[in-house]
């Protein structure tokens, strides 16, 4: 089988969202930005990367320490994290059919294994994570090339536009799902190959794009 799946994690496989937003908030005086309000969900969901920076009154210079301060925290709370639902019974039947499955995110690489060992995951051959908001297809770019595999061979699974934006640098497919952070409108915008409401759908578009 000629196809090769990447996964994002948070938002697409982890049901961090809830988490994330606590993280946030518990840094947000420290940093000096906005904290966010269960109520301020859906205007964020329809923001880019950038807006929902410019948002939260977060600059560019911030993101480093931010990000250092945001992980460790993350790690901290691994525990409480939990997959979306239908998730983890998807991954298992993708796995039993033959695919083989990666993840590249933003996150850790450590927070992602700690998530996978407690879940007792052992599908993926790789887990790549990077502090990098908007370097991801640097990851996609960078792992193609040392599996010698085609940007052709690999279809990529993630919940936000910044991921429809690095597959498309990187040249290779990739479907958005709506469960996420970013709202189905706004991934609209980005124009993926497929918007993906429901892990049934999901698995039944992978079984297709297999075979295009």
């Amino acid at each position: 089988m000629s196809a090769y799946l990447i996964f994002d994690f948070d938002g697409t496989l982890a049901d961090s969202r809830r988490l994330s937003m606590q993280l946030f908030n518990s840094i947000a005086d420290k940093y000096r930005f906005r904290k966010i309000q269960e109520e301020d969900i859906p205007e964020l969901q329809a923001l880019s990367a950038m807006e929902k920076m410019r948002w939260l009154k977060v600059s560019i210079w911030q993101l480093p320490k931010i990000a250092i301060d945001l992980m460790q925290r993350y790690k901290d709370a691994i525990s409480l994290l939990q997959p979306y639902a239908g998730i983890a019974e998807m991954l298992r039947m993708l796995q039993a059919e033959g695919f083989r499955m990666s993840i590249i995110s933003s996150n850790q690489s450590e927070n992602i294994q700690l998530f996978l060992q407690q879940q007792g995951w052992t599908m993926f051959d790789h887990v790549i994570g990077s502090n990098q908001l908007f370097g991801k297809h640097k990851s996609i770019t960078g792992f193609l090339k040392k599996q010698s595999m085609k940007p052709s061979d690999v279809l990529y699974i993630g919940d936000e536009i910044r991921d429809i934006e690095a597959c498309r640098k990187a040249g290779c497919d990739v479907y958005s799902v709506t469960w996420g952070f970013d709202s189905a409108a706004l991934l609209s915008k980005g124009k993926p190959n497929r918007i993906i409401d429901t892990t049934d759908q999901l698995m039944d578009a992978i079984r297709t794009w297999t075979k295009r």
